[in-house]
């Protein structure tokens, strides 16, 4: 299969989604360390009115 080949076939697929509602997509989304700035993002805007603002977390695994 070439490179060429590939790509085509990759062009016919359906985009993929991740549900962020779902316990594996919020998992997937927001529980990975190259998605840290995504998580840290999101809850300092859940914590906003509590005026609490998080600048960086550790994964823990």
């Amino acid at each position: 299969m070439t490179i060429k080949h590939q790509q085509s076939e990759m062009s016919n697929r359906e985009p993929l989604f991740i549900n962020p509602f779902t316990d594996f997509g919020f998992k997937k989304i927001f529980g990975e360390e190259p998605n840290k700035d995504l998580l840290i993002d999101f809850l300092n805007e859940l914590l906003r009115e509590q005026n609490i603002s998080i600048k960086d977390l550790t994964y823990k695994r």
